[in-house]
């Protein structure tokens, strides 16, 4: 494959930080989830009611998983992540920035419809001005701001 060949940049990070969470932390989230399973049930609202067990459940179980290390790669096609290729024409912007936590994020506007923008962390040994300049060759340098999700998931824990 061409990629491998033309590899600039390599790293591996962190899917996220993964935290050891205090038991405050899961009674905090056991009293919210029944709090709101009890005020959508007087509503009546019993596919709320649902939603909010089921989201429950799936905030304690994602909060215990440790996160799986990813495998970046910038070359001159474009970015891999993992198995998965995101050529340069496919790609419409970048952004540097330093996320809630003080993590270090490469920050990407691509092209699909779902979620256009995503982010990646960066690894203690990527040097983000070799990085930046390594990018500009390719795509245009825009300012992008961090998710509302994101802002959230770092404010919660994750």
């Amino acid at each position: 494959m061409i990629h491998d060949r033309t590899k600039k940049l390599e790293w591996s990070a962190a899917e996220h930080i993964h935290r050891n969470r205090r038991p405050d932390w899961f009674w905090g989230i056991g009293i919210a989830t029944v709090a709101g399973i009890i005020l959508a049930a007087l509503t009546k609202n019993f596919l709320l009611a649902f939603l909010i067990l089921v989201s429950g459940i799936l905030l304690v179980l994602f909060s215990l998983e440790k996160p799986k290390q990813i495998s970046i790669a910038i070359s001159e096609q474009g970015i891999k992540i993992d198995n998965m290729m995101y050529r340069f024409d496919s790609l419409q912007s970048f952004w540097l920035y330093q996320s809630a936590g003080g993590r270090l994020m490469l920050s990407i506007h691509s092209s699909r419809r779902l979620v256009p923008v995503f982010s990646i962390p960066l690894a203690q040994t990527v040097d983000p001005v070799i990085l930046r300049t390594e990018l500009l060759k390719h795509i245009p340098e825009e300012e992008h701001q961090e998710s509302f999700a994101d802002k959230i998931a770092e404010r919660i824990g994750f």
